[in-house]
């Protein structure tokens, strides 16, 4: 998948997700998601492997993993269906407000530093 994707400032207290998200293949539970995380050393330096997470079923986990902000980035990027896999396409969206994806699954607190 290539993701270009920017934040966008649509008023004073309005800041939105703009751009697409291009997919060469079904995105299904075939896949895997795996991410790999280095953070800032004290010792300044780049740590390797501060945060390590690898999930099965790319396609169920991605939705799970968005919760309910899942709906508002279905609507905003207009993917046709709810339901894996999703189709190899370029979604486009002209405006997700940043407010609506903070309500995910993800892993809310990471050790304090720069990722």
């Amino acid at each position: 998948m290539k993701f270009n994707l920017y934040l966008s400032k649509k008023a004073r207290n309005i800041t939105e997700i703009k751009g697409n998200i291009t997919s060469q293949a079904p995105l299904d539970d075939s896949l895997s998601i795996d991410y790999n995380l280095s953070s800032w050393s004290i010792t300044r330096g780049w740590k390797s492997n501060s945060y390590v997470n690898r999930n099965p079923k790319a396609c169920s986990t991605m939705k799970f993993v968005l919760g309910n902000a899942w709906n508002s980035f279905q609507k905003a990027f207009k993917i046709p269906s709810e339901n894996c896999p999703l189709p190899s396409v370029m979604f486009t969206s002209t405006g997700l407000d940043i407010k609506f994806i903070g309500d995910n699954r993800a892993p809310k607190v990471y050790f304090y530093g720069k990722y």
